[in-house]
């Protein structure tokens, strides 16, 4: 449990009523000093008040850890880096026993191809299958650039 002291200065009017006029003080002096800077034409009537605020905890709240990705979603998430080759650091994968591994990796290949134009490793799902061949979506790009710079070049 933590107990926690402050002091607030109060102006007080007609002896009851009264509005904070500054709270944080350290120390009930603190307080007092503040009070003298606030000096007016009329003489007016300030109190200090103590606040003493106790925390504790009262309850601990235990999560439970999310359970591990499956082994479909370790290959889809490594076959999904648009890379030039497949990144086997997956923090995920490189936790996995070596038959796992072997799995995923087995997965991993169903999922992807190389395209026929520059050679980098991509998900399937990022291939054309055009009449240069199996290309990415960045060589058919520049593919089709070459060939519209030619047809302008006719």
């Amino acid at each position: 449990m933590e107990t926690t002291r402050e002091y607030k200065l109060l102006e007080t009017f007609d002896g009851v009523k009264m509005h904070v006029v500054k709270g944080g003080f350290d120390s009930e002096r603190a307080a007092r000093a503040y009070a003298q800077t606030l000096a007016g034409q009329k003489e007016r009537e300030y109190k200090t008040q103590l606040v003493t605020t106790m925390t504790s905890i009262v309850d601990i709240i235990t999560v439970p850890a999310l359970p591990p990705p499956s082994l479909d979603m370790i290959a889809q998430n490594i076959a999904s880096v648009y890379a030039q080759s497949i990144d086997w650091t997956d923090e995920d994968f490189t936790s996995l026993s070596e038959s796992d591994k072997q799995k995923v990796r087995d997965m991993v290949y169903e999922d992807t191809d190389d395209c026929e134009n520059c050679g980098w490793t991509f998900q399937s799902d990022y291939l054309s299958d055009t009449d240069h061949g199996l290309i990415c979506d960045r060589c058919e790009d520049n593919l089709q650039d070459d060939e519209e710079d030619d047809d302008d070049e006719d």
